[in-house]
């Protein structure tokens, strides 16, 4: 099964979102630098459980800024070659020991793209994530363009057992999370329709009105009146009637936040399809190496 929920983690906002047919869509989000973080945090599950009142899991998508990328030569042949092939590559790479660190990588070929991520990070997140009650279940991290090959994935978390159905397997994404189109709600899109139907009514009548007026100066001589008059009501009346709201401007203030920016990273372009990454930790992590898919 795949979590329902996805919870992204950055300095600038916690942003709970869930999963559509087309797409993820945004539940609500909370600044994580101010007062009443417990309330925001607690209104956020409160929403997760009135969509899924019979219970929910969440997948943690890490900061960019904790994720590093790189291009790393780990040519095989088979997957355990390549794990310890990237783990000698990273050896002094990071402040950290390779065996606090855990990675993930995508491609076939002999040259592989990496995300890697320290273990205490991984940690700190899961931690955030409980003591909210969200119910984390794994790892993952929202590459940019060029960075990775779908999703990376950092495995299960300590605790996913709880979160998940008895005997559920926890499957991967193969694609990295992506907010879905915003519609423009029917309500918004029929009062704005009412609006500019209303809006070229009135115009009318005043374009009527002020021709009225402008014939009837003109019959007492007075042409510059007839001329400021449709200056100031204009040819359609909109001086006098006001633009109606537009649909687009609900739509916008609507719209989803995209999608996290890139991490600090030595990005590469190009390597295999998303559903070729394998993911692993370094020196046992346990759950990744369910979803390696060599």
């Amino acid at each position: 099964m795949k979590p329902n929920f996805a919870l992204e983690l950055s300095q600038d906002g916690i942003v709970l979102l869930h999963r559509g047919a087309s797409g993820w869509f945004r539940v609500g989000s909370v600044d994580p630098n101010a007062e009443g973080l417990a309330e925001g945090m607690a209104v956020l599950r409160r929403s997760a459980l009135a969509l899924e009142p019979s219970g929910f899991a969440t997948k943690l998508v890490l900061p960019p800024s904790q994720i590093l990328y790189a291009r790393i030569e780990a040519p095989g042949p088979d997957a355990a070659d390549r794990r310890r092939q990237i783990a000698a590559a990273l050896d002094g790479r990071t402040p950290y020991e390779v065996t606090d660190l855990v990675f993930d990588w995508s491609g076939t070929g002999p040259v592989v793209q990496v995300a890697v991520v320290a273990r205490v990070t991984l940690e700190e997140a899961e931690s955030f994530a409980e003591e909210f009650r969200l119910n984390p279940v794994a790892f993952v991290a929202s590459p940019g363009p060029g960075q990775f090959a779908g999703e990376p994935f950092f495995g299960q978390t300590a605790r996913a057992a709880d979160h998940l159905p008895k005997g559920a397997r926890l499957d991967r994404d193969e694609e990295p999370v992506k907010l879905a189109p915003a519609p423009v709600p029917r309500e918004a899109a029929a009062a704005a329709a009412e609006g500019a139907g209303a809006a070229g009514a009135g115009g009318e009548a005043a374009s009527r009105k002020a021709r009225r007026k402008a014939a009837r100066q003109a019959a007492e001589g007075a042409g510059v009146a007839v001329a400021d008059g449709v200056a100031e009501g204009g040819a359609d009346g909109a001086g006098v009637a006001g633009a109606p709201p537009e649909a687009g401007g609900v739509a916008d203030r609507a719209a989803h936040r995209g999608a996290p920016g890139e991490a600090d990273a030595e990005a590469g372009a190009g390597a295999g399809a998303p559903g070729e990454a394998d993911a692993d930790a370094v020196m046992g992590a346990g759950a990744p190496g369910e979803a390696d898919a060599e």
